[in-house]
């Protein structure tokens, strides 16, 4: 009996080790404006970001995937937006998604064509004096058969562009507050 009872212990301890082995919980990485580059070059830098209300500008979001990344799953990159004028609309989308991965070349793509993203260019309606939160979703690469997947360590440079020349884009300042990636990890 006593034999028959460890056989069951034994079994139901490799089904938990089985089960936690398989279990991811979401975590986020903050990044700060202040670690953003920022073309045209800002009058005042800092933290939020002020992106240019005469002319196009660009902005540049960094990081590298945690070690506890879940290989090949998607990760959400989230920009917290701000307007002070009266209801507008800006438009503001990835020009350029750059992987990096230690011992392979650089992987950029470009416009509509960014490997692993959907609607990278987007109008977005700003309430007055409100933050809104803009959700880009990257899931890992496909059109590369060199650099497969996303993985741990993986470089990500994100290039937003925000298009003041187009006629949508109404909002006379918009500030980046925060950004933030949202990944699932593996314990």
């Amino acid at each position: 009996m006593a034999h028959t009872i460890l056989k069951a212990v034994a079994a139901l301890l490799a089904l938990g080790a089985a089960f936690s082995a398989q279990a991811t919980t979401t975590r986020t990485i903050y990044i700060s404006p202040a670690t953003m580059s920022q073309w045209p070059v800002p009058d005042w830098p800092g933290n939020p970001m002020l992106l240019s209300n005469t002319q196009d500008a660009q902005f540049r979001v960094n990081l590298l995937l945690p070690l506890d990344y879940t290989p090949n799953t998607a990760i959400k990159l989230r920009l917290y937006l701000r307007t002070g004028s009266a209801p507008c609309s800006v438009v503001l989308g990835v020009s350029e998604l750059a992987r990096t991965r230690a011992g392979l070349p650089i992987y950029s793509t470009h416009g509509s064509a960014i490997d692993g993203m959907n609607g990278s260019v987007v109008v977005l309606d700003l309430p007055e004096d409100k933050i809104i939160v803009k959700q880009y979703g990257v899931n890992p690469p496909k059109k590369n058969p060199s650099f497969s997947g996303q993985k741990p360590a993986d470089g990500l440079l994100f290039v937003f562009w925000r298009n003041k020349q187009n006629p949508l884009d109404t909002c006379p300042d918009l500030a980046v507050w925060n950004a933030e990636v949202r990944y699932e990890a593996t314990p």
